[in-house]
């Protein structure tokens, strides 16, 4: 006679499910794992404005039930349950708690029905979030010089977009043959660097700062429709702007209309792991642009 016995091996998953013997009768033994659900893996963050999204992979698996979003102010530091997701496709999450400027770190587990929940995600994951906004005109110096200087620190005010050569202004929209340029300045003898990282969907799809690459010609960047700059300011803080549309007059490009980042957590490069910090490009770099 066989007898098919149900072994549940509580607490144990793969090589460490035990096995049962029974005396004095032939029996087939089926494992069923009674352990807590794999690990979440592939945790990311995208950075927001007073905001941070979190996205991790599906835990495939019949015994999971959901997700539990973690988050600490140090890598090391204990972390706080701040949700909790059901279903296995739960796979993301916004976090509104968060300050602009303030480094956040995110860890994610799985758990299933009968409360067994899996260690945390292994990903280092951290995010600082920063002000944002959208749909910014800043004219061609040549077209309206009182409009085509963007100066970055002043973000929160109307002072935003100020003249070309305001002693703040960290850039300015320029014409030059027909084509829009984007050039940076020099203040207190270091450059506002400028970079094209070229076609984007949106400004999330450019998350940090590159460490090299930074235009030296003195006409600037090419302004181009859809594409995403990034800043490096003279006093090192970090920047993005993606070009919405190239507006034009009389059949002539005149303006951008623009979104922008600004990143208020100093020599943090938009938020990739940590890069080392460092001051922009001095004077004797390149030669002042006109």
């Amino acid at each position: 006679m066989r007898t098919r016995i149900h072994l549940r091996a509580l607490g144990l998953t793969g090589a460490g499910l035990a096995c049962l013997a029974l005396a004095g009768c032939q029996e087939d033994v089926i494992y069923v794992q009674d352990g807590p659900p794999a690990v979440p893996a592939g945790v990311y963050t995208i950075t927001g404005d007073e905001a941070v999204e979190i996205f991790w992979n599906a835990v495939r698996g019949d015994d999971v039930a959901g997700y539990g979003v973690y988050r600490s102010r140090n890598a090391t530091g204990e972390y706080t349950r701040i949700a909790t997701l059901h279903g296995v496709e739960s796979t993301g999450y916004t976090d509104y708690d968060v300050a602009n400027g303030v480094t956040y770190f995110y860890a994610v587990d799985a758990f299933d029905a009968r409360g067994h929940e899996s260690e945390l995600s292994y990903e280092d994951a951290f995010d600082t979030p920063r002000p944002a906004g959208k749909n910014i005109t800043a004219w061609a110096r040549e077209v309206d010089p009182v409009r085509s200087g963007v100066d970055l620190s002043d973000w929160r005010t109307a002072g935003f977009v100020t003249a070309w050569n305001a002693v703040d202004a960290d850039l300015f929209v320029r014409r030059l043959d027909g084509v829009l340029y984007l050039n940076g300045t020099a203040i207190g003898g270091f450059w506002n660097d400028v970079q094209d990282l070229g076609y984007t969907e949106s400004m999330d799809d450019v998350s940090w700062a590159p460490e090299n690459g930074w235009s030296v010609s003195p006409n600037g960047v090419e302004l181009i429709a859809g594409h995403t700059y990034v800043v490096w300011t003279h006093d090192s803080y970090f920047a993005k702007l993606r070009v919405v549309a190239v507006i034009e007059s009389a059949g002539i490009p005149s303006a951008i209309l623009f979104d922008w980042a600004y990143q208020v957590d100093r020599g943090n490069p938009e938020l990739a792991p940590p890069a080392p910090i460092a001051t922009g490009g001095s004077l004797t770099d390149v030669e002042e642009a006109a």
